[in-house]
């Protein structure tokens, strides 16, 4: 080992050097006693350097007491074997569910409080809390806001359809199926009672709303044909009624308008609500804003109308893109030029080339159709007729060609328009049909001179 005081003898105390070579030992004596640790404390007494223990203990330390004081083995022991560490600023006590709250701007200034103490008391079903000031935990109970809402709003909302007993219910459900409650509510928009007013209205269903058509209530369909329903709601004075209704007969397809106020009749329980276009609800109402919620198909009908034992083959909650009663679907346009057709001296009815084709959506829908095509006979007293078939079945009402009083030819364009309801999806192929009145002369359709069209549209029912 490296001495770390070197000391020079001296050879004779009266040798002249002597003095100086122990003042020169002095001062190596004192340099190496300042960097000596002492056990007192005295002063200089700091590192000024690494402390190399060579493998030897520290004995004896005490518990530390600073951040930058060394923790003892004995120290980990007591926390890894369940003892308690103590943090600063946790207060003790509390009780179970309490929650660990600020008590001032103070750091560490906490204490041990209910949850609940943290809202306000009161409130009531559907309401919110929200701020009542920029000061922390100020708050309050309120209503939903109205503007919160479109004109067009229906929120959280959906329909069911369930048969039992030969009747029909019709249910408002929330978004998930399940019955609307004061904590999920159904939410709808409905235009003002008041017809001269530009306001509209927020009702909310906060408990489970139904309509039973009742056995033996047709609502106007018929025996084993497609049919479509409409379910709508009425804001009855802020009392959400459900409503049904059949928006086609075999002549008329009825609108639905939001725009304005719609009457209902009670559907009465008794089988007798058998109208078509009408309306019916559980309780009548008189001039009240509705709302279209839906429409539910049976696409094959029910075998006997007013039994109902058979589920909607489609629900459908009304919604961006889903067409009202009499509102086109699709349509198809053909045209035919001069001189394209042929002729006939048939007096029972044959196909013309005049022929346009669809495929419907739904069997529920029907077909409005359109059609001009001309005719020719040269023959004295002789008549062209007529008629539009669906696939061999004539759908429309005969209609007179060409009639000549002389034989002289003479041309005539005929044009007809009405409605078809094929009561399935198709593909259709409707046809324009022409005949001889009886006397067996030959008449032409799409001569030299005129030429035909064909227009199909799908009509929404």
């Amino acid at each position: 080992m490296t001495d770390k005081i070197t000391l020079n003898p001296t050879a004779s105390f009266t040798d002249p050097a002597a003095v100086s070579t122990l003042n020169t030992n002095f001062a190596t004596i004192e340099t190496a006693l300042n960097n000596t640790l002492s056990r007192d404390g005295t002063s200089p007494n700091t590192m000024l350097a690494s402390l190399d223990m060579n493998s030897n203990r520290i004995l004896n330390l005490p518990a530390p007491g600073g951040l930058l004081e060394p923790i003892r083995l004995t120290d980990l022991n007591t926390f890894s074997g369940g003892g308690t560490i103590t943090v600063q600023g946790i207060p003790s006590g509390g009780t179970s569910g309490q929650i660990l709250a600020k008590t001032s701007s103070t750091d560490y200034q906490t204490a041990w409080t209910d949850a609940a103490n943290n809202l306000p008391t009161g409130g009531t079903a559907g309401q919110i809390l929200q701020k009542t000031s920029s000061a922390n935990y100020a708050t309050g109970w309120g209503d939903l806001p109205s503007t919160r809402y479109s004109a067009n709003a229906m929120e959280n909302a959906s329909i069911t359809a369930t048969v039992a007993g030969n009747a029909l219910t019709i249910a408002l459900k929330a978004q998930d199926g399940s019955d609307p409650t004061s904590g999920v509510p159904c939410t709808f928009a409905f235009r003002n009672s008041t017809i001269s007013s530009g306001t509209y209205s927020i009702v909310t269903a906060t408990a489970p709303t139904s309509l039973t058509i009742s056995s033996g209530s047709t609502l106007g369909t018929s025996n084993a044909t497609a049919f479509r329903i409409w379910v709508v709601l009425f804001n009855d004075s802020g009392t959400l009624r459900l409503g049904a209704i059949n928006c086609r007969s075999n002549t008329q397809i009825y609108s639905l308008n939001e725009d304005v106020l719609s009457s209902s009749s009670a559907e009465g329980g008794a089988g007798a609500a058998d109208s078509v276009g009408t309306f019916y609800t559980n309780t009548a109402v008189s001039s009240k804003p509705m709302r279209i919620l839906g429409y539910l198909d049976w696409n094959s009908g029910v075998t006997t109308a007013g039994t109902w034992n058979t589920l909607p083959s489609k629900i459908q909650i009304f919604g961006l893109g889903v067409r009202r009663p009499g509102e086109i679907v699709q349509t198809f346009n053909n045209t035919f030029a001069a001189g394209s057709g042929s002729s006939s001296a048939s007096t029972t009815l044959v196909d013309t080339n005049v022929t346009g084709s669809i495929t419907l959506t739904s069997p529920c829908n029907s077909v409005a159709y359109s059609f001009s095509i001309s005719s020719t006979i040269a023959v004295a007293a002789a008549v062209v007729y007529g008629n539009l078939a669906r696939g061999g079945i004539n759908v429309s009402p005969q209609f007179i060609g060409a009639f000549s009083p002389t034989s002289s030819a003479n041309v005539v364009v005929s044009h007809l328009d009405g409605g078809d309801f094929p009561g399935s999806s198709g593909p259709f192929t409707y046809t324009v049909r022409l005949k001889n009145s009886g006397t067996a002369a030959t008449f032409f359709w799409n001569d030299n001179n005129s030429g035909s069209t064909i227009s199909l549209a799908e009509v929404m029912c």
